[in-house]
């Protein structure tokens, strides 16, 4: 036993590390793309965040949601910067041009590409920016309504596909769930804001992965681990500490629905799932800063653990305390909306069902409650280690109660609500 614990650790330090140099060398090949379309591009997309300002609001599915213009205008100016400095230093740094004021970024790129005003670079190394291996090639061929339109349709085939996934594995009852949790956060801002959508894409596409190989997974716990792992990684390279946790949660509910462990394993496997996805998410952050260090920059580890522990507070940027009951207030307000209502109204409508249903009680499965359940509260624990940055930002982290409401919604699906013949049985 204790040669396999060694085994695994030797592993998941490997794939830790050899994700670190994956995505080193993956911004090395896209900052070697040409800018010149890059700006072209650009320039033509300054009109819409002229139109639309840094934070426009969108009410159509939830309380005061808006899309966060202020960092797409940031992801893009990162994307087209044509300066000077080397490839690594420009991979490491994420150069971006801003005002002499550093104004908003969305400020900044219309008061150059529209105006001709002066700008100057800064640099933005805290993340990886790793969203830059997807977002550079489109921007070289399209402005940035037209990255909306990819978005868009992106999304809805690999929601499609992952759905009918869900169907044929085995999980098809588990549907309207899903529905009705992306409703609750927002899916109408979230294709609309590419901030957002990068932990759907990955949510979706770490979801359909671990059900196609949910077999030799199921028979591999080493396996399961590592891919845990690698989601982890995959998320701390490609968010801007937006709603990360969706990443670990959403497959992992789909895990415990069709896990058939009794509660107490499936509870321990999924604290081993949660505990090296952080591990992937906390060291691929910490290569960053690695990388960083060993290309010359001498403060980049005391600046990280700096930013590190401003987040953990619960204090804001002048100062102000808070309490972590004000932080889950801000968060959860989010979610009274016609689409929270309808979540609720979902589960009181299947309890309703259930007590109709001859044989219900026999049919329930109780023993994935433990697991759900914990992942249900896992938001509620990140808002307390993240409280600076879930009380600023809470108008996009409340996304993070994703994983709530999808437990939740999983927790109040039974089987009697898709016959097995159609559903797979499981």
């Amino acid at each position: 036993m204790g040669n396999w614990y060694f085994r695994l650790g030797l592993k998941l330090c490997s794939l830790v590390v050899f994700m670190i140099i994956l995505g080193f060398l993956l911004l090395l090949a896209v900052y070697g793309l040409p800018t010149a379309p890059m700006e072209k591009n650009l320039a033509e997309s300054a009109e819409v965040f002229l139109r639309e300002g840094s934070y426009p609001v969108t009410d159509i599915l939830g309380t005061d949601s808006r899309l966060d213009n202020y960092t797409d205008a940031l992801m893009l100016l990162t994307a087209a910067y044509p300066g000077d400095e080397s490839l690594t230093d420009r991979a490491l740094k994420a150069y971006r041009y801003t005002t002499a004021a550093n104004e908003d970024p969305v400020l900044a790129l219309t008061a150059h590409y529209i105006d001709g005003k002066e700008v100057e670079p800064v640099s933005y190394e805290r993340y990886w920016h790793g969203y830059l291996i997807m977002l550079k090639p489109l921007l070289l061929l399209f402005d940035y309504s037209e990255i909306r339109l990819v978005n868009l349709a992106y999304t809805a085939l690999s929601l499609f596909c992952l759905m009918l996934l869900m169907y044929r594995v085995g999980l098809g009852r588990y549907i309207p769930a899903l529905a009705l949790c992306l409703l609750a956060v927002d899916i109408s801002a979230i294709v609309r804001s590419l901030q957002y959508s990068s932990m759907l894409h990955l949510s979706v596409l770490a979801s359909m992965l671990l059900m196609s190989m949910y077999e030799r997974l199921r028979k591999n716990r080493a396996e399961l681990l590592l891919f845990f792992t690698w989601i982890g990684c995959a998320a701390s390279f490609l968010d801007l500490l937006t709603w990360p946790l969706a990443s670990f949660g959403i497959p992992a509910c789909l895990m415990i629905c069709k896990d058939r462990r009794k509660g107490r394993d499936t509870l321990l496997l999924l604290i081993c799932c949660l505990g090296t996805w952080l591990m992937g998410y906390g060291a691929m952050w910490a290569g960053k800063w690695l990388l960083l260090t060993a290309f010359g920059d001498a403060e980049a580890i005391k600046s990280a653990l700096t930013i590190a522990f401003f987040r953990s507070s619960m204090a804001d940027e002048a100062g102000y305390a808070f309490r972590y009951l004000d932080v889950l207030k801000l968060n959860l307000d989010h979610l009274v909306s016609p689409a929270g209502a309808a979540a609720l109204a979902y589960i009181l409508l299947v309890m309703l069902l259930g007590l109709k249903s001859p044989g219900a009680g026999r049919n329930r499965t109780p023993g994935r409650w433990p697991g759900l359940l914990l992942l249900a509260a896992l938001p509620l624990l990140w808002y307390k280690l993240m409280g600076n940055h879930s009380y600023v930002h809470h108008w996009f982290t409340y996304r993070e109660m994703a994983v709530s409401v999808f437990a939740l919604l999983c927790m109040a699906t039974p089987p009697y609500l898709v016959k097995k013949k159609r559903d797979g049985g499981v």
